[in-house]
């Protein structure tokens, strides 16, 4: 099979482009040619994990757009030329509106259409979605035209899968569709770390990611012991209050700015814990990682990784996620049972074995 991953921008490391270098290596590996094509790719996204594999910029002079950029290019896919999709056998869709233009594709071109939904386009649904700015009128506005289109497309996939029951739930208030199916994210990426002595959050720093619970928490915790935040500072404000947050308390922390694969694994190797505080997240990859490397991770119950987590490693407030930080410290939450180091593997068999099964089929 000749099959395409269709993405907007490769513009940060984040789990959508991480998932699309998972695909494009497993469906390499089972067989099909494989070509990834995004609006325009920066060089800084996973070099390591795209350089075997070409990649079709539809969109390139979109790159250097400025006020609204995001907006703009997904609204240009909306009406966009598709005849790059024309020799596709398949056509996998990944952020929203590349399932928009895999739709076109398949009344064009009669591909076969298949949809990784992390989320819908958040502006579109804004109730649905708990973390996102509801004062953003100028994009939600903007984003608007292809409403009816997005509702439209789901009528035509082969398939859709949604990361997690949190987001099948969303899902079904969204659209009517019946053959999507649940298959939670996975990667490979990372080998089983050495055992060290700080706590790490791996997320970019932002407010969505909710960096800020965690710092509350150490607040509430005797034993002082280094903090590190691993990724990509995106949100210079928020950074600058988290700092003024950090100094007024008195807190070991370090900001390491954006990391490869190589940085994130040694950072694993010189953590004893980590902790994901998104508040929900469709599903959240790190958590996978972390436990993949053989380190134990808290998270919050409104994730939707939650779901496949054992209630130890799950928190609901800021006082429950100190204490379990400290019980960590102290020896009362032992490390990960053989069933807990098995959860990554479980999750990333069953995902290929369902990513294999509908392309092929």
């Amino acid at each position: 099979m000749k099959v395409c991953l269709l993405n907007v921008e490769f513009e940060i490391n984040a789990g959508t482009e991480r998932v699309v270098a998972f695909h494009a290596e497993k469906l390499k590996k089972a067989g099909h040619e494989v070509d990834v094509a995004c609006a325009y790719y920066k060089p800084s996204v996973f070099p390591e994990k795209f350089k075997n594999f070409k990649i079709i910029e539809y969109a390139k002079e979109l790159e250097d757009l400025g006020f609204m950029r995001r907006t703009r290019v997904s609204l240009s896919l909306l009406r966009r030329s598709i005849n790059f999709l024309k020799d596709y056998d398949v056509i996998i869709a990944y952020r929203p509106f590349t399932n928009i233009m895999a739709m076109r594709a398949k009344k064009k071109f009669g591909a076969k259409i298949l949809w990784y939904c992390n989320h819908p386009e958040k502006h579109l649904y804004p109730r649905y979605f708990k973390t996102l700015n509801k004062k953003n009128f100028i994009f939600r506005t903007a984003l608007l035209p292809g409403l009816r289109m997005d509702k439209e497309s789901v009528k035509h996939f082969d398939r859709i899968y949604v990361n997690s029951h949190h987001m099948w739930t969303k899902f079904n208030l969204i659209y009517d569709y019946n053959k999507h199916v649940v298959l939670y994210l996975s990667c490979d990426s990372f080998k089983k770390a050495k055992k060290g002595g700080c706590l790490i959050s791996i997320s970019r720093v932002e407010p969505e990611k909710n960096q800020l619970v965690l710092l509350k928490a150490l607040t509430r915790i005797k034993n002082k012991f280094k903090t590190v935040f691993v990724g990509q500072i995106t949100n210079q404000q928020y950074y600058e209050e988290l700092k003024r947050f950090i100094k007024e308390h008195g807190l070991d922390v370090e900001f390491t700015g954006r990391q490869d694969d190589k940085g994130m694994q040694s950072w694993y190797d010189k953590s004893f814990l980590s902790v994901f505080t998104p508040y929900d997240e469709d599903f959240g990859m790190v958590p996978i990682e972390s436990l993949s490397t053989g380190k134990p991770v808290l998270t919050h119950v409104s994730n939707g990784v939650s779901e496949v987590l054992p209630d130890r490693f799950v928190y609901s407030t800021v006082d429950e996620l100190a204490a379990k930080i400290d019980s960590f410290i102290n020896g009362g939450i032992k490390g990960l049972t053989r069933e807990e180091l098995r959860i990554p593997s479980r999750i990333r068999e069953h995902h290929v074995k369902q990513l294999l099964l509908d392309v092929e089929s």
